[in-house]
């Protein structure tokens, strides 16, 4: 799944198969480790993040207002 908030855009993957999770745990060869590699300058992997439920409001300073949307 991919959303997209005011900080950027968001892959939400499902860990529960243990070998996708371990893969992504473990780095090494693993596709976050790929992906760091060629996106590094702009790539940030956040292993044990909370990500907004698609369609929630929620605001940022100054009250500017966003809605977190689902992409894919």
């Amino acid at each position: 799944m991919a959303t997209q908030t005011s900080g950027g855009f968001h892959i939400v993957l499902n860990l529960t198969d243990k070998a996708d999770a371990r893969d992504f745990y473990a780095g090494g060869k693993s596709t976050c480790a790929i992906l760091t590699a060629n996106y590094g300058n702009w790539l940030e992997i956040q292993r044990d993040s909370q990500e907004p439920v698609p369609g929630t409001l929620y605001c940022k300073p100054r009250g500017v207002h966003h809605y977190v949307k689902l992409l894919l």
